[in-house]
């Protein structure tokens, strides 16, 4: 297809022109033009299948293309492929939307647009038929040496910022309360069920009484969200913050554990995930973490331990270095961060200046999710 349309625009345009010029010359609509010159200018045709424009979009662009010159039997040759093209949607996909998937799913060119419109329309699908949103979901991971030589101690902070109900009675787990260490079965700060919530009441806008915490089945503190009004009205702001946990990891690789991973589950549809790494100067050289994202539809991941490759997902992500000191936390996904971080360390006896900030920022998070920030841990 892609070398019978190029094979056109070259006859009528007399070489391969930006789009904008292409529409000049064959007075087409922009929209065409652009799509027509994305499709001959590709390198992979499986990454071009998305632009393709439907059979009236060729025909129009073929009725300009020979009052131009083009030849008939350039014209023929591109209808021909067109009805080998629907031909193929027909008998591997039945639609054009399921084909256009599965041609990202094995192109070798990504398409980061074509990746986030999909991701944003599942958003709000997922807001709809779960009854609920979230601007941002936070998770910050603050990594400091142990009293333990050798050892790791992890403070966790998470929450969900203007999280609202978009219909009544929609009850909701807005956090799992919970660490996976060396044993790799989870650990809470909780003892009992109804157990008092862990939130940082200076930095939420409901009070604990709008919580209630229940034990699941995996050894994990569920917080639960009661029934509440629907919309911005109802909108809420819960950021979690419990006793950090002591001697949670090695400071060094071992065999077993060469890498240190820290996951956040996605389960509530949100806008932006903010997911955070702060870790004491001390411990480490700069450090390059790598993330990535596991679907949890059928396995749910705990550690790297029950992390299976054949559920990741082919999702690109990146982890930028922040800079050192709490200001370097700022931004508008996450009201007065920098505030709550300083907070948050001071309780935990460790100055926020003395930390490096490790960012992955995530539009349109998929739920259900676990998002993994890793690195590799130094030689003892």
């Amino acid at each position: 297809m892609a070398d019978a349309l190029a094979d056109i625009v070259e006859a009528a345009a007399g070489g391969i022109p930006r789009p904008a010029e292409l529409c000049r010359i064959l007075t087409i609509d922009k929209k065409l033009g652009w799509k027509i010159s994305k499709v001959v200018q590709a390198r992979d045709p499986l990454a071009a299948v998305e632009h393709i424009p439907g059979a009236a979009g060729v025909e129009i662009f073929l009725t300009a293309a020979s009052r131009r010159g083009a030849s008939d039997d350039l014209l023929d040759r591109a209808r021909a492929a067109m009805r080998r093209f629907d031909r193929l949607i027909e008998v591997h996909a039945g639609d054009r939307g399921s084909f256009e998937m599965m041609a990202r799913g094995i192109a070798e060119e990504s398409s980061d647009q074509s990746e986030f419109n999909h991701r944003r329309a599942a958003f709000r699908g997922n807001s709809y038929t779960w009854g609920v949103q979230a601007r941002t979901q936070l998770s910050t991971n603050i990594v400091y040496p142990s009293k333990e030589p050798g050892r790791l101690d992890i403070a966790l902070v998470g929450g969900l910022i203007e999280l609202r109900r978009l219909r009544p009675k929609v009850a909701w787990v807005v956090a799992r309360l919970g660490f996976v260490g060396d044993s790799d079965e989870p650990h809470s700060d909780a003892s009992i069920e109804n157990t008092p919530v862990p939130l940082l009441t200076e930095f939420c806008t409901e009070p604990p009484s709008a919580l209630q915490t229940v034990r699941s089945p995996s050894g994990f503190i569920e917080v639960e969200l009661a029934e509440g009004p629907v919309g911005d009205t109802g909108a809420m702001t819960f950021i979690f913050c419990g006793e950090p946990f002591r001697n949670a990891g090695r400071a060094y690789r071992t065999d077993d554990d060469p890498v240190a991973n820290l996951n956040v589950h996605v389960r509530t549809p949100s806008k932006v995930l903010i997911h955070d790494l702060l870790v004491h100067a001390s411990l480490f050289d700069r450090l390059h973490p790598q993330a990535n994202i596991y679907s949890e539809v059928h396995h749910e991941v705990r550690s790297s331990r029950t992390r299976l490759e054949k559920y990741r997902l082919p999702v690109g992500l990146t982890v930028d270095y922040l800079g050192r000191g709490s200001s370097v936390l700022r931004t508008p996904d996450v009201p007065r961060y920098p505030e709550m971080a300083r907070h948050v360390l001071e309780r935990v006896g460790q100055d926020a200046e003395e930390f490096d900030a490790y960012r992955l920022r995530m539009q349109y998070p998929i739920v259900p999710t676990a998002v993994t920030m890793g690195f590799d841990l130094p030689e003892e």
